[in-house]
């Protein structure tokens, strides 16, 4: 088988624009577009309204993934996914070492077609295909599911609207936690996270296979919060 933002460092930090040249920097932001209304966050968060995004998020893989205007939650832009192959891309950005990261995104599939995607995901490394926690697309089943640590959870959401999806590491307390729409489950954490494990965000095609007909995904309001 093959997944902005506000930082907490023991107390809120002050906004930037994820400035830092250094991916693994602890930082705090938002964006020059604000909240916006009806986004989705909490707090302050990535809505994609200006060019910083380009800065602070990695883009990496052939596939077709930018930023447009369209359908979005905040106010105008989102992230815009294309994958008519086999063809991994993906936005990913690195948020040093802690405890525990929660990372949030708000995704709309505008047209599905068949096979294998990961989509969303916390991990321990940016490299396109690696494992974590994320929400895929299994090819067999034709349904969208949460995989940790080997577990496959099915949700509900069939994404026709941006539903919120949500996903929890805590090493702390050892566990990992979802939230999809109405859906939501914890479980026991793999022993590949350990205290100081190296915290990514990322977003996009990050593996597809036995891929059919043309998916089209918006991604919009991407808000992470990482405590060391």
């Amino acid at each position: 088988m093959r997944g902005l933002l506000l930082l907490f460092v023991g107390a809120v930090l002050g906004c930037s624009s994820f400035g830092s040249a250094d991916d693994t920097a602890v930082d705090s932001g938002i964006d020059a577009g604000g909240q916006g209304q009806g986004n989705a966050c909490v707090g302050p968060c990535e809505t994609f309204e200006s060019a910083q995004w380009k800065s602070d998020w990695g883009m990496s893989g052939p596939g077709a993934i930018d930023v447009t205007v369209g359908e979005s939650t905040s106010p105008s832009h989102a992230v815009d996914l294309t994958v008519t192959g086999d063809v991994r891309v993906q936005l990913a950005r690195g948020f040093g070492m802690g405890n525990k990261l929660v990372a949030s995104v708000s995704m709309k599939v505008v047209s599905a077609g068949e096979g294998e995607l990961d989509l969303f995901a916390i991990r321990m490394s940016a490299d396109l295909g690696s494992d974590g926690i994320k929400l895929v697309h299994q090819a067999k089943e034709q349904r969208y599911a949460i995989q940790a640590n080997g577990v496959v959870t099915p949700v509900t959401a069939s994404f026709g609207a941006f539903i919120r999806v949500t996903l929890e590491v805590d090493i702390a307390m050892k566990t990992w936690t979802f939230k999809v729409g109405g859906d939501q489950m914890s479980g026991p954490l793999d022993a590949m996270w350990t205290k100081g494990s190296p915290f990514y965000v990322a977003f996009g095609a990050l593996f597809a296979s036995d891929i059919k007909g043309a998916w089209h995904i918006r991604f919009d309001d991407v808000e992470v919060k990482a405590t060391p």
